[in-house]
C-alpha cells in the first residue's frame, strides 16, 4: 500500500515577514518624525562678513518652509519668502506614518498592496529629503566664490535631522523590496491518482489511507 507523497508542502515561515514588517514600520514612522521635525529647523545659515571691521553685513536663513535674509548695512534687503520643500516632506511623512502603522498592526504580510504602498511612501519621502539636502549643498558652493568680503555657510540642525530621515527611509525601503512575501505560499495540491487522473467510479472517498507500520 502506497504511503503519502514524499513532497509535503511547506508553508513559509511567518516569523520572518512579521519581523520585517515590524522593523520596516518602525523605520517609516521614525523617518517621518525626523523629516517633519527637521523641516521646521534651519537647514543652513549663511553670513556675509565685510572686509572692513569684520562685522556681519547680511545673514541668510533657509529651511524647507522659508528663505529669510537680513542685513545691517544701509539699504540692506530684508527678504522673507516661502519654500515648498516642506510640502513634499509633510506629504511623504504622513503617508509613511499611515503605512507604518498598518504594518505594525500586521497588515503588511497579509496584503501585498500594503508593502507596495510602503515602498512608494519610502521612495516619496526619500526623494523629498534628497531634493531638500541637495539645495543645502548648492548653498555651500557660494563659500568658494570670493565676493566683496567673506561668505560663510554653516549647516543647521534641520540638515542633520533630514539626513537621519533619509537613512531610515532608505533602510525601510530596502527591507520592503527584498523582504520575502508572506502571501506567496506554496499551493497545496491533492495527491495525484496512479493514472494521472481520477478514473470514473474510483474517486477517493473519505480520508487517504495511512501507511502501515
Amino acid at each position: 500500500m502506497a504511503g503519502p507523497p514524499s513532497d509535503v508542502p511547506v508553508w513559509p515561515d511567518a516569523a520572518g515577514p512579521q519581523a520585517v514588517d515590524v522593523v520596516s514600520g518602525m523605520l517609516l514612522i521614525a523617518a517621518a518624525g525626523l523629516a517633519v521635525g527637521g523641516s521646521f529647523e534651519n537647514l543652513d545659515k549663511a553670513t556675509d562678513i565685510g572686509q572692513v571691521g569684520g562685522t556681519a553685513q547680511q545673514t541668510i536663513l533657509t529651511s524647507p518652509w522659508y528663505y529669510r535674509t537680513s542685513g545691517t548695512f544701509p539699504g540692506a534687503p530684508h527678504v522673507d519668502l516661502g519654500q515648498f520643500f516642506g510640502v513634499a516632506l509633510a506629504v511623504g511623512g504622513l503617508l509613511a506614518v499611515l503605512i507604518g502603522v498598518l504594518m505594525l498592526m500586521g497588515r503588511g504580510g497579509r496584503r501585498v498592496s500594503i508593502r507596495s504602498l510602503g515602498i512608494v511612501a519610502a521612495a516619496l519621502l526619500f526623494g523629498a529629503v534628497l531634493a531638500t539636502e541637495m539645495s543645502v549643498l548648492n548653498d555651500l558652493q557660494w563659500d568658494g566664490i570670493p565676493p566683496v568680503g567673506v561668505h560663510r555657510t554653516s549647516l543647521g540642525p534641520g540638515f542633520w535631522l533630514l539626513l537621519a530621515a533619509g537613512v531610515a527611509t532608505a533602510a525601510a525601503g530596502s527591507l520592503l523590496v527584498f523582504a520575502r512575501r508572506e502571501s506567496r505560499a506554496v499551493r497545496v495540491e491533492p495527491p495525484t491518482p496512479p493514472y494521472g487522473f481520477a478514473l470514473p467510479g474510483r474517486e477517493p472517498v473519505g480520508e487517504p489511507p495511512r501507511p502501515v507500520d
